[in-house]
């Protein structure tokens, strides 16, 4: 009785660390984003915003590369004083210095510091839990993503954009602290779970690797990864902007709509696993489907007029490439297990992600200045129907297995 409660606190634990963690992690991942309208209102062009959040991304994913090396090695309580601190810091000194070159490199800190946290949460769930426990954890990391882009918003609606990063800020530093001291403790009290069996599979080495992947689709799912972090990152970066300066809403009420937006993709990852059943597990299939449902959408958001009916198109194209990378991310990279090269994959699969959403929000920034609205749609248009002919690269050998 005693062993299950302590079991019961222990996973409780953990799973309340990652929840809250997490949670704050993409609520200020989201700041600039849903702060973006109030902070053109107070003078800030949108292509030095574009500037600033095109840092963010490639240190985020650059961040994540880095921590895939250390963070086997490294505890999870030194990851979260790092990684916090760093962001909390970077977020005090971005509305506290008026230089845009000053913000432009703190916001990079901040994109590096949080990208200590994901994997080492992970690591840390696959150490001290199994089965349901572990499972259960790993949900509500991503439900804490989506619940954190979703309270960015409301933050963004009812305060102004240097109020909201200063309680961000507060909040990060509070946290980075308080999870030291506890994981300190905890680390003593909850040590790693001895494993009974262990897989002794050995690492493809790099070279042969490189050639195995070749033949299983890593051309196609590198370009897949570009075009698909371009839309949902550089691409639902400016949605809060759309909204706003397009369809003529309120900025207060673009980030309540952009919040609603959020919560409602909470249902993506279900109807994405759903389209890969249906479409008898191939991934291709449901991606090709993803990136054309999404070409449709944008394309008729330049005769729709009605904002409504607009809103509700942006909605299902944000949803079609949301199911895309779902693909990649939950199926596709685990097909690499057999070589124990998963984590290799999503490393390098998300930093490729990140490197072209940087890419991608600094041209979207001056696109938006020099071209307009207009075009810029019509360029996600064609951003999109590049996904699906993307797919065309793919040649499916076998049955693919999860």
């Amino acid at each position: 009785m005693i062993e299950k409660q302590k079991n019961t606190v222990k996973f409780l634990s953990i799973a309340i660390t990652c929840f809250v963690v997490y949670l704050v992690c993409y609520a200020t991942k989201n700041l600039l984003s849903v702060n973006t309208p109030f902070m053109i209102e107070d003078g800030y062009g949108s292509d030095v915003i574009g500037i600033m959040s095109s840092i963010y991304f490639l240190s985020y994913g650059t961040g994540q590369l880095f921590v895939g090396i250390i963070g086997d090695k490294t505890k999870l309580k030194y990851m979260l004083l790092f990684g916090l601190g760093a962001a909390g810091i970077a977020c005090y000194v971005f509305v506290a210095i008026e230089s845009v070159i000053v913000k432009s490199v703190v916001w990079g800190v901040c994109g590096f510091g949080l990208a200590f946290l994901y994997a080492p949460l992970v690591k840390y769930v696959s150490d001290h839990l199994s089965g349901k426990q572990a499972e259960t954890c790993m949900v509500l990391l991503n439900f804490a993503s989506i619940l954190g882009s979703t309270i960015a918003g409301v933050f963004g609606a009812f305060g102004n954009w240097k109020t909201s990063t200063i309680v961000f800020a507060s909040v990060l530093i509070f946290l980075s602290g308080i999870l030291f001291f506890f994981y300190l403790y905890f680390d003593k009290k909850f040590p790693v779970l001895k494993q009974c069996e262990t897989e002794k599979n050995e690492f493809m080495p790099i070279k042969q690797f490189a050639a195995y992947w070749l033949k299983n689709g890593a051309v196609a799912f590198i370009l897949i990864s570009a075009i698909q972090g371009i839309a949902k990152n550089s691409i639902t970066f400016w949605i809060p902007t759309y909204i706003s300066d397009y369809l003529r809403f309120n900025p207060k009420i673009s980030s309540i709509i952009f919040s609603v937006m959020t919560l409602i993709s909470a249902a993506n990852q279900i109807i994405a696993i759903w389209l890969y059943h249906l479409m008898k597990e191939k991934i291709i299939w449901v991606i090709r489907f993803s990136f054309f449902l999404s070409t449709i959408c944008f394309s008729l958001l330049l005769p729709v007029k009605n904002v409504y009916f607009n809103l509700i198109l942006l909605l299902i194209a944000n949803s079609g490439y949301s199911w895309a990378g779902t693909m990649v991310w939950t199926y596709y990279c685990r097909g690499f297990k057999n070589v124990n090269r998963v984590a290799f994959v999503v490393g390098f699969l998300d930093f490729i992600s990140y490197a072209f959403s940087a890419i991608g929000n600094l041209l979207f920034s001056e696109a938006i200045v020099k071209i307009g609205w207009v075009y810029l749609i019509v360029i996600w248009v064609g951003i999109m129907f590049a996904g699906v002919l993307v797919t065309f690269f793919y040649r499916e050998k076998k049955k693919e297995k999860t």
